[in-house]
């Protein structure tokens, strides 16, 4: 989705939180001008294993370093250790997928090279095998005009057990100006550009603090490559004068995989599920490069105007063989909550200014799943049990629009489904404020006559959502914080929803 431009935010009154946690313990710089220039991180936890992350900066050859896991912040109990290479030809960039640990555990995570400097100290959690409550942050969209203090906000959240990143965790563009903007303006178009934007944003301190003090689980969005990037193609990017597509795209994947703790495998795609015991199964989906067919250009006028590739069964936005993964996966799954993190909206979203039975929005809106009918009504179809039995209890996290949006997810809004009561909703989805990146407008008079569906919509806050997941239900609560023009410490509690367990419909708290 196109940028619109940093939104700064009016001041709010900051609400008590949860106790930080100590920075002497987790995120304190004790080496900022080091080799560990950018930090640790940790990902893709699994219940006997985790993806550890560092760098080493400036190397020129093969460089050494241990790493060590142990089970308290003190570093007394060593539980795990080994070897591995900083090598140029990763960026100095360096993964270990560490196994044999206990399922459920906390723990803790260090670098160091031969001469004894040490990174900063990590913390991070494997997967649970046992149904007990999983507390999972949302985020997106961290565009550098503005500081992160969502990140910050986050990181001192003690209770979170896995954050969910739902893409745009880079932009590609040349970033503002001011303090933040990252000294290499250009737009990111080779493996160097792409390389030095992460560097820039890793070298964040509020960004820092979130990747030690929790796992994370990414995807990417399209600025990670470049604005409304399909398989193909890209709408910000020109053959020839940016380079060819094909390697532009391979160079910004590998510094993704480079930079980003996730787990990463042998044919090269990002999508993936992770299992945390009977309560829940992630599916993280990659619905902008693997398979995703070019986006249609909205036409004003009534719907015979419209781009007549837009139904067409043959267009996707996972692609064939990412789809059957899905369907498969949410089919044979044996856990109470299927949670799906999805870069762009899946919901109808329906305003005055259109046309079309939905009346189609005629702006951006068809770089999301409005702009894939075909597609979005299989992936409905299965989860009404079209093809077998219907699936309960799918929960869908979504980042991309700047935006937050809260809403049942019914096949049609306008027919057979009930605003009052929710009867008709499939799943839920929630959509997470940006980080940092600047708001769109939406008809709001639309969305309440077209999209009855949608319950919670705002445009005026950045921040996070959190989702605690139980048994019984899953409960959504958006965290607002005060401005991205500062660095700030206010953060306040927006609306809350609930989902019962087999309901597939939202609750307001």
């Amino acid at each position: 989705m196109g940028l619109a431009g940093l939104g700064l935010l009016p001041s709010c009154q900051s609400q008590g939180g949860r106790q930080p946690l100590a920075r002497t313990e987790i995120l304190g710089r004790t080496d900022a001008q080091g080799p560990f220039l950018h930090g640790v991180a940790s990902g893709d936890p699994l219940p006997d294993g985790v993806i550890l992350w560092t760098r080493v900066d400036g190397v020129r050859t093969d460089t050494a370093l241990s790493w060590q896991v142990y089970g308290d912040a003190q570093r007394t109990t060593l539980l795990a250790s080994g070897n591995a290479i900083a090598s140029p030809a990763r960026n100095g960039c360096v993964k270990v997928d560490v196994r044999g640990l206990q399922p459920d555990q906390r723990l803790y995570f260090d670098f160091a090279l031969p001469d004894g400097r040490r990174s900063d100290l990590g913390r991070t959690r494997t997967a649970p095998i046992h149904a007990r409550p999983l507390e999972v942050a949302l985020a997106t969209c961290s565009y550098f005009g503005g500081y992160f203090n969502a990140y910050a906000r986050m990181a001192e959240r003690d209770s979170i057990d896995l954050v969910l990143h739902l893409g745009d965790y880079i932009y590609e563009g040349a970033p503002a100006s001011g303090e933040r903007a990252d000294p290499n303006p250009a737009e990111t178009t080779t493996l160097d550009d792409y390389r030095a934007r992460y560097a820039h944003y890793r070298q964040d301190p509020d960004l820092q603090a979130l990747h030690a003090a929790h796992p994370m689980v990414s995807v990417w969005d399209d600025h990670e490559f470049t604005n409304d990037a399909w398989r193909d193609g890209a709408q910000n990017h020109t053959e020839g004068a940016e380079g060819n597509w094909e390697q532009r795209k391979a160079w910004a994947r590998q510094a993704y995989f480079e930079w980003m703790p996730v787990r990463e495998q042998d044919d090269g795609r990002l999508y993936r599920s992770l299992s945390f015991g009977p309560l829940v199964d992630i599916f993280m989906l990659d619905g902008r490069i693997e398979g995703r067919s070019q986006q249609v250009s909205p036409n004003p006028g009534p719907l015979a105007a419209l781009d007549p590739r837009l139904n067409d069964p043959n267009r996707t936005m996972l692609g064939f063989e990412q789809e059957d993964w899905l369907y498969n996966g949410l089919i044979d799954s044996k856990a109470k909550w299927k949670l799906i993190g999805n870069q762009t909206m899946l919901g109808h979203l329906n305003e005055s200014t259109g046309f079309g039975p939905f009346r189609q929005p005629i702006n951006n809106w068809l770089d999301q799943w409005d702009g894939y009918p075909p597609a979005r009504q299989r992936l409905y179809d299965i989860l009404a049990g079209r093809q077998g039995r219907a699936i309960d209890n799918v929960l869908v996290a979504t980042g991309d629009w700047h935006n937050s949006f809260a809403m049942d997810l019914p096949a049609n809004p306008l027919s057979g489904y009930d605003r009052q009561t929710g009867d008709g909703s499939l799943a839920v989805e929630f959509v997470t404020p940006s980080i940092t990146s600047g708001f769109f407008n939406v008809d709001e008079a639309g969305l309440a006559d077209f999209s009855p569906h949608i319950k919670h919509h705002q445009n005026q806050r950045h921040g996070f959502v959190v989702l605690s997941i139980s048994p019984q239900r899953t409960m959504a609560e958006e965290f607002w914080i005060n401005t991205v023009a500062t660095p700030d410490t206010g953060l306040e509690r927006g609306l809350g929803f609930e989902v019962l367990s087999d309901s597939n419909r939202l609750r307001r708290l």
